[in-house]
């Protein structure tokens, strides 16, 4: 192994080291954003009970009259679940965001890679093709020295 190679090969596994770290940041962001998702399936689960409660409790139909105090409390706790729908998804457009320039330097991190490992492959196949090339001169050079003997043979013979 050249010391190019050898230089080659650090590179090649530093290259590996980011794009794994790259890897990683996106996995982190994956996971983030389905934690939010399900947050939010779970909030808007608890929002739409709200409403119906209070909806029930404002329903005209009641048997024992309307009780504001049930109907402030249930107001104020679907302000707050939708307010708390709403920072949830403010924060997973944020995460979107984040992910899809983590997408982008993963993909720019392999390409980085995948650019070492063809360059690497590319010095390889040329040392083959020279390795061939000076073993076809090789075995030329037997040949022409074969060939150049047998004539002499056979210019004794006559």
């Amino acid at each position: 192994m050249t010391p190019r190679d050898r230089q080659l090969a650090a590179v090649l596994e530093a290259r590996r080291r980011v794009e794994r770290d790259k890897q990683r940041a996106v996995a982190e962001l994956e996971r983030r954003r389905l934690g939010i998702e399900e947050t939010m399936r779970a909030s808007s689960a608890t929002f739409n009970s709200i409403r119906n409660d209070l909806r029930d409790a404002l329903a005209p139909s009641r048997a024992g009259g309307l009780r504001f105090a049930d109907v402030r409390a249930g107001a104020g706790a679907s302000l707050h679940a939708r307010l708390r729908l709403q920072s949830l998804a403010i924060e997973l457009a944020g995460v979107h965001e984040r992910l899809g320039r983590a997408r982008g330097d993963l993909r720019a991190a392999a390409a980085s890679r995948q650019a070492v490992e063809l360059l690497i492959e590319r010095r390889r196949a040329e040392r083959v093709r020279v390795a061939e090339r000076r073993e076809a001169e090789g075995l030329d050079e037997i040949s022409t020295v074969r060939a150049s003997r047998a004539d002499d043979q056979w210019t004794e013979v006559f």
